[in-house]
């Protein structure tokens, strides 16, 4: 994420070869007054670029809310079942004018995860071996 807004009202991202997978972020998608709302659209086209699956960002609202998107990322995804996908298309769809498009972390190929992934939990043999190597450190200093 830089410091542009793509402007229009939409973006059109196309494949030359199809894929059945793709995810991405949009960005700060938030209420401009009580009646003006920006909103996405995000469409999957098939090989007529007709839309085959579609999901709409949640409306935006006010930054002074909790569940506010006001500086944080709205994650999307389509994952089908076949190789489908010839396109993807994010069209405006809020009530705001003048906004941008903050977009980031596309992948073309899969479903990628915003959350970042937790780390793992030690194997037990790693453990084991640290605990012998404390012990004879231990040991070996006691002693001296």
């Amino acid at each position: 994420l830089g410091s542009f807004f793509l402007r229009g009202l939409s973006l059109l991202i196309s494949y030359s070869s199809p894929t059945k997978a793709a995810s991405g972020e949009i960005w700060d998608i938030e209420a401009h007054s009580p009646t003006t709302f920006e909103e996405w659209e995000v469409q999957a086209l098939g090989s007529d670029l007709s839309v085959i699956d579609s999901i709409v960002s949640p409306a935006g609202i006010s930054p002074t809310e909790i569940s506010s998107l006001d500086a944080s990322p709205w994650l999307w995804s389509f994952d089908r079942q076949q190789k489908d996908i010839h396109a993807i298309r994010l069209v405006y769809t809020g009530s705001a004018s003048g906004v941008g498009l903050a977009f980031d972390n596309f992948s073309s190929l899969a479903v990628e995860d915003s959350e970042p992934k937790p780390n793992p939990v030690p194997e037990l043999t790693s453990v084991i071996g640290l605990l012998i190597f404390g012990i004879v450190a231990y040991r070996f200093r006691k002693g001296k």
